[in-house]
């Protein structure tokens, strides 16, 4: 199975299949090398990657500031870095 999460100096890589409009903020299986995410704001005018960016820095204790988009900005499969975090410590606060 390809690992959703790969380093980058000090920080991470995640890979994640963002699914917008759905019934609440979850985090769902990982499946080919992504990480399934469940975001309420639906895919418009960059609501879903705003909600997104918020979730993940909430869950993984990172500020807004140090995630980003780096590809699939307008697309639901997306390939993020997070800042200061090591891949493990990301796959086991993305647990819960």
């Amino acid at each position: 199975m390809d690992s959703p999460v790969t380093a980058k100096g000090e920080d991470t890589l995640i890979n994640l299949h963002v699914l917008p409009s759905s019934s609440r903020n979850a985090v769902g299986e990982t499946k080919n090398g992504f990480v399934k995410i469940k975001i309420t704001s639906a895919a418009v005018g960059g609501k879903a990657n705003s909600a997104l960016v918020a979730f993940l820095s909430k869950r993984l204790k990172v500020p807004k500031s140090g995630i980003k988009i780096v590809r699939g900005e307008t697309a639901k499969r997306k390939t993020m870095i997070i800042s200061g975090k090591k891949p493990e410590e990301v796959l086991e606060l993305l647990k819960g």
